[in-house]
């Protein structure tokens, strides 16, 4: 137990470097590849994104142990006990981690799509939504109780493939750096962005998905592959859309202050 705490920290410590730099990198960008102007004045468009990176620490606050335990737990218990389906098939590191993160980024998609299927989940996911300026710092905008629930279905997909730790460590940094990438407010060149959103979530697929509308934000839930929007026919092609002025958020709805946003689950849903 004392080798997984340590073997825990140090994993940690680097997820967060790699995350704050990824973070970083991201937010230069947004400098000098911008899709989208903020009409906002600066000190509100600081105020936001504040407000973001302040959630994002609440959550993590919230679900420390969860956060340190459950997925590595989960991998390794799997592993002591000859549990999960890559435990049986023995198979060689590279094919394990191709396997375990297209599996658990398969699990992402379909716990994405129940976040806006059900009622009780959408509460949560809705502070996600309520943003109305995509960036880099949206990544982080996602209510403390949401994270505990894809932590929670996330073990447990861990436990049933049987992913060794270090490929859930490989997903997590994908994924985290996936969602920094598909949230920014930046503009790929056309001929990369034509051929690379067949694969992978790219910013103008997802930020269909930040579409006021039900029919845009129902769709494109993919978080790092995007080929299963395709799969199971849920992708919206944004064919036409002016991405320099396209609008995104909840119709009528706003909220960037942090309270607010931590209240968003337990107001009266309209």
């Amino acid at each position: 137990m004392e080798l997984l705490a340590s073997i825990l920290g140090r994993s940690m410590s680097y997820r967060l470097l790699a995350f704050l730099s990824i973070l970083f990198i991201f937010s230069f960008l947004e400098l000098y590849l911008k899709r989208r102007d903020d009409p906002n004045p600066l000190g509100e468009r600081w105020s936001r994104k504040l407000s973001n990176f302040l959630l994002l620490s609440v959550g993590a606050l919230f679900s420390l142990l969860f956060i340190r335990v459950a997925p590595m737990a989960s991998s390794e218990f799997a592993s002591a006990h000859e549990i999960g389906i890559l435990n049986w098939l023995k198979l060689p590191f590279f094919a394990e981690v191709i396997v375990g993160v297209i599996f658990l980024d398969l699990i992402i998609y379909f716990q994405h799509r129940a976040f806006h299927r059900f009622n009780f989940l959408w509460r949560f996911h809705k502070v996600h939504h309520v943003d109305n300026l995509l960036d880099s710092t949206t990544a982080l905008r996602f209510h403390p109780i949401e994270i505990l629930l894809s932590l929670f279905v996330k073990s447990l997909a861990i436990l049933v493939l049987g992913v060794r730790g270090d490929v859930v460590l490989v997903f997590e940094f994908i994924l985290s750096s996936m969602a920094i990438f598909n949230h920014a407010n930046i503009q790929l060149p056309i001929f990369v962005e034509k051929y690379l959103k067949f694969f992978l979530v790219t910013p103008n697929f997802h930020v269909i998905h930040h579409h006021p509308e039900k029919e845009f934000h129902n769709s494109n839930f993919g978080f790092n592959l995007s080929f299963w929007d395709y799969i199971f026919k849920t992708s919206q092609s944004g064919l036409g859309i002016d991405f320099s002025n396209y609008k995104c958020g909840l119709e009528g709805e706003e909220e960037n202050s942090l309270k607010g946003m931590l209240e968003i689950p337990f107001r009266k849903l309209d």
